[in-house]
């Protein structure tokens, strides 16, 4: 099985594992919302002590309400591994096209460098070029997606036959120049 096959079959395990902890986890405590009038202070009925004392309760005054439900949800880091397609050192930018397994489809996204990304196996953006493979670990700032990190994938190097000779146990055959 090729790295690459690993690579992505090792991804995917664990976010499947991650999805099903976070899943178990927001069935485990539910949210109740309750609603205030202005100028009111919330209050709980003496049967509904252990369904509070048990889950989580938000308390939203109703001109509040609209803005309460608009907030997104925080997502953590996301990753992708892919080719690069186009790499702009001077907007430390990267095109990388990658297999998208929800939808079943290959997917371009392009990723924005900051000083803060860091980077294994090149300095730079500018070190990237079109073909190499890398996995980025990002995240979405404004709309935008933004990296942490960086990993360009070595190229392995091919062993030659004399080498292998050797590491075999077998003693190189000498040429004789005349």
């Amino acid at each position: 099985m090729s790295f690459k096959i690993r690579c992505l079959l090792v991804f995917v395990f664990a976010f499947a594992l991650s999805v099903s902890a976070v899943s178990a986890q927001d069935a485990a405590s539910p949210v109740t919302e309750t609603v205030v009038a202005p100028g009111q202070a919330p209050t709980v009925a003496p049967n509904q002590e252990a369904a509070v004392a048990s889950s989580q309760t938000a308390v939203v005054a109703p001109d509040k309400a609209v803005a309460a439900a608009v907030v997104e949800p925080v997502i953590d880091d996301l990753s992708i591994y892919g080719e690069v397609q186009a790499a702009d050192g001077a907007a430390q930018t990267i095109t990388v096209q990658y297999y998208d397994y929800d939808a079943d489809e290959e997917k371009t996204i392009s990723i924005s460098c900051d000083p803060a990304t860091k980077f294994e196996n090149a300095a730079s953006v500018a070190d990237m070029k079109k073909g190499d493979w890398t996995d980025v670990t990002y995240i979405l700032k404004d709309g935008k997606a933004v990296a942490k990190s960086v990993v360009v994938e070595k190229e392995e190097i091919e062993a030659t036959q004399p080498a292998i000779a050797d590491a075999q146990g077998v003693p190189e055959q000498k040429v004789n120049e005349e």
